[in-house]
């Protein structure tokens, strides 16, 4: 049985404003507001990474038999159904479900590091709950829970950081030190973010969801009508915004071990398939992808200049052969 595995890492820094919307009607003063997570942090969907890279495939990447890598990668089974008269899949069962998705497994991109400016520098903020999320278990003591919310990021140097006249060192300086050879080794070899102790600080979990909240973007545009292309007059809406320099952090997983279920429809394509491996595959894909989309952008308001982002991917060790 050909089984495989790949497994990648992939980190999204934000170049400009990014605004994907939560598809919600809002009556308040933010007509738009950017999509959130559970927690209410702002996140990239899985569905809005894969609709992008696969646009990009589509469009822009060359290969023999595109078609067909497509719907491996990607899935389509009214594509696949009208090429693959024989193959037997009903609207339900596994195979249906698999061939509809495709291949390429995303995940959301979950919020890694925010950034807030500090006099002229950035200062990349995260929280014991976020860093969790990557299997990086750090423990406040409860004294350094009790941020009163009203406190605000001032100043910082190599030695101390300020959240106004509250001075921070000591045990969170400490701790913020002592994790961070653990988030070097994390994110080694990466162009997206550079760890080291003037530019990471890990505050509490309620006190990053208020510095989040206070640190949106907004962008106040006009209403076009889209029969004439004309502004209409006296609306105006208004949109929240993710700040450049946001880093994201998510998985893309390309599974093709589903044993003797697909083994018809591996029959049906290997004839049509070049032997191409697909660790090779991916990564021009990836590579090109990091190129295409940090100039085109993501999300809303892209003729704007909003949603270009930095892709970095890492990872892609097979298990099993193709």
């Amino acid at each position: 049985m050909n089984n495989i595995r790949l497994n990648y890492k992939i980190l999204i820094k934000t170049e400009s404003p990014l605004h994907i919307n939560d598809g919600g009607v809002h009556i308040d003063i933010i007509d738009s507001t950017v999509i959130k997570d559970s927690v209410g942090y702002p996140m990239i969907p899985g569905t809005t990474l894969k609709g992008s890279i696969r646009d990009f495939f589509h469009q822009k990447f060359d290969l023999p038999n595109k078609k067909y890598f497509e719907l491996k990668l990607f899935g389509n089974f009214k594509k696949l159904e009208k090429q693959n008269k024989e193959l037997n899949a009903k609207k339900g069962d596994f195979l249906y479900d698999f061939l509809k998705m495709g291949s390429l497994k995303f995940n959301d991109a979950k919020l890694l590091f925010f950034p807030i400016n500090v006099y002229g520098d950035i200062v990349y903020i995260t929280s014991p709950q976020i860093l969790k999320n990557i299997n990086i278990n750090f423990i406040f003591s409860e004294q350094n829970e009790n941020f009163n919310i009203e406190w605000i990021l001032k100043n910082k140097n190599f030695d101390l950081m300020y959240i106004d006249k509250y001075k921070i060192e000591g045990e969170i300086k400490d701790n913020t030190k002592k994790y961070l050879e653990t988030l070097k080794k994390y994110f080694e070899g990466s162009n997206i973010i550079d760890i080291n102790y003037s530019n990471i600080l890990v505050v509490s979990d309620y006190l990053m969801k208020y510095l989040v909240d206070k640190n949106y973007y907004y962008r106040t545009g006009i209403v076009v009508d889209y029969e004439t292309g004309v502004a209409k007059e006296n609306l105006l809406y208004n949109l929240q915004l993710v700040p450049e320099d946001t880093i994201f952090i998510t998985n893309i997983n390309y599974i093709w071990d589903y044993g003797e279920l697909l083994q018809s429809y591996k029959n049906l394509m290997k004839d049509k398939m070049e032997k191409i491996q697909m660790s090779v595959v991916l990564e021009n894909l990836f590579e090109g992808y990091s190129k295409y989309i940090l100039l085109t952008g993501i999300g809303m308001g892209t003729t704007r200049g909003f949603g270009r982002i930095k892709f970095e991917y890492k990872g892609g060790v097979e298990n099993g052969n193709n």
